[in-house]
């Protein structure tokens, strides 16, 4: 069964980070990129909004389809196959996914400016495709 508080404490989480991240790429790139706290405040934001997200969508897939996906990606891709989200919008979020291990493990030097990008172009756009879905699917199934 689904517990709408949970959902709804997680969408709340995201939409915070999703609002860091809009304040800070509303600014011309030369002004974030030389202000290291908001450098900074951006980067723990898509950690943030990317792991709310996903324990949203890993909430929908135990309770209401009894599956547990191993890693990130595969919850979107799963979301996705189960007609829970679009599949435009599961891979927008495994690219964000791919840009949150970026940013975690440090894979290779990160580039902020390519961060920047990516939230202005389609990043934040994505995010509140995937949380109004999530929303719409879960008010579906509603007990």
């Amino acid at each position: 069964m689904l517990d709408f508080r949970r959902l709804n404490r997680l969408r709340r989480e995201a939409e915070v980070a999703l609002k860091v991240i809009e304040d800070a790429t509303s600014r011309p790139l030369n002004l974030f990129l030389n202000d290291f706290k908001i450098v900074f405040a951006v980067r723990y934001a898509i950690v943030q909004v990317v792991e709310a997200c996903t324990l949203m969508g890993i909430h929908i897939l135990e309770e209401v389809f009894n599956e547990a996906p191993e890693a990130y990606k595969d919850v979107f891709r799963e979301l996705a196959r189960l007609n829970v989200i679009d599949e435009n919008t599961a891979n927008n979020m495994i690219k964000l996914v791919g840009l949150r291990n970026l940013v975690v493990h440090r894979y290779w030097e990160v580039d902020d400016s390519l961060i920047y990008k990516n939230a202005r172009e389609s990043g934040i756009g994505s995010i509140k495709t995937f949380i109004d879905e999530v929303i719409k699917y879960a008010a579906k199934h509603k007990g």
